[in-house]
């Protein structure tokens, strides 16, 4: 329906849609307006491609690129940095919204896991973080990070799917939100930077067991297969 939608936008010159006055104009037949549908989503699989989410298949285009380790390791050693360094400035520079307003985001967060909905819980995990980078008075922070949440979106869904959530990630971001309202900058840098190499070990640990669990299946396939050759050739 969406899709259907943006091409009639094209075809009927609806610039009131930012996708259209983007990629069109009004003298195009209308073929090459259709056609703009598809060719004004070029620069959003690009985005995907650069972020890791898609890869490049000789022959095919673009596929789903699988979760790599190293790349989840080297985002979060990226937000130690920058989650500490929010959480410190936010204790200095806005406790007092801190201690109103931050307790919700907990409440949220934990009735979350309690559903079981891994899109609660993402949702509940990232809007924890956006309310901290947006205390630390300095938007460089959401700007910096922001481009990579949707590559840890699928990687904390994936991880959420087939494994339990950790049971204190709750307790950590309270006792972080608990450091940024009493002031203390050294102490919630500290626990930020801790919470996010917890969370890197864990969820590369979890990525790597898949791997070799799915390593294993492969190679248990294909051992049955060579044993059935050798029994047929037998006969």
């Amino acid at each position: 329906i969406a899709f259907g939608c943006l091409a009639y936008s094209f075809v009927t010159n609806d610039f009131s849609v930012v996708n259209v006055v983007s990629n069109s104009n009004s003298h195009l037949p209308i073929p090459y307006r259709f056609a703009a549908t598809w060719g004004s989503h070029e620069g959003s699989l690009l985005l995907l491609r650069s972020q890791g989410l898609l890869r490049d298949a000789p022959g095919r285009g673009l596929i789903v690129g699988a979760l790599d380790p190293q790349h989840v390791r080297n985002l979060y050693e990226v937000r130690e940095m920058l989650d500490g360094l929010a959480c410190s400035k936010a204790a200095e520079r806005a406790c007092d919204v801190a201690r109103q307003d931050g307790q919700v985001f907990i409440t949220q967060g934990r009735a979350a896991v309690k559903s079981r909905s891994i899109a609660r819980m993402i949702a509940a995990d990232m809007e924890f973080h956006f309310f901290l980078y947006g205390l630390s008075g300095n938007p460089l922070v959401a700007d910096v990070c922001g481009p990579h949440w949707s590559y840890l979106r699928r990687v904390m869904g994936e991880v959420l799917l087939y494994d339990e959530t950790p049971g204190n990630i709750w307790d950590q971001h309270e006792a972080i939100l608990e450091a940024v309202a009493a002031g203390d900058s050294v102490s919630a840098g500290r626990l930020a930077r801790e919470h996010i190499v917890l969370a890197s070990e864990s969820l590369t640990a979890r990525i790597s067991s898949h791997e070799d669990a799915a390593s294993g299946k492969v190679a248990g396939r294909g051992s049955g297969a060579d044993a059935a050759k050798r029994t047929t050739k037998r006969r």
